[in-house]
């Protein structure tokens, strides 16, 4: 027990701890927001895409692949329009 804390202390792994009463709260505030924007095509058809997009990524087995990827496109992005802001 204690060696697999070390491990996950080590490769700063959480155990996804977030307590129910949070997404409750989360959810009594939002709800509306997120109804809107369901709603709305022109911001529903995009976040769906994206997300399906991410899904999709994710199932083929190239998560970790994902953030380097999106680092340097949006990297490149920015030198491209000269913004000296790097991420």
């Amino acid at each position: 027990m204690l060696l697999e804390d070390a491990i996950k202390k080590h490769h700063n792994i959480a155990d996804g701890g977030t307590p129910m009463w949070l997404y409750l709260i989360l959810f009594y505030v939002a709800y509306d927001d997120i109804l809107r924007m369901m709603w709305n095509p022109f911001l529903f058809t995009p976040i769906m895409l994206i997300i399906s997009g991410i899904g999709f990524m994710y199932s083929m087995g190239l998560g970790p692949v994902m953030i380097p990827m999106g680092r340097t496109t949006v990297n490149g992005l920015l030198s491209s329009y000269g913004v000296p802001f790097r991420i």
